[in-house]
């Protein structure tokens, strides 16, 4: 025998979801958030700053020209 599911009204709130676990999304980034790691420094990890066609660092200098990283 088939059974009918449970017919709600127009006015009754909607069922309440699981709240998500909040610990779990500290954890991990989404992906759009996570930091390309060639926008980084390879000698001291601060983040390269675009300078025209390079990427600079601003604390030790070193730099990547548009053809190192195209």
């Amino acid at each position: 025998m088939l059974r009918m599911p449970a017919v709600t009204s127009l006015n009754s709130p909607p069922p309440r979801l699981p709240e998500k676990d909040s610990s779990r999304e500290r954890l991990s980034a989404p992906p759009d958030r996570q930091e390309d790691p060639s926008q980084f420094c390879p000698q001291c990890g601060l983040k390269l700053q675009p300078d025209h066609c390079k990427l600079r660092c601003p604390q030790c200098g070193y730099y990547m020209s548009c053809s190192d990283y195209y």
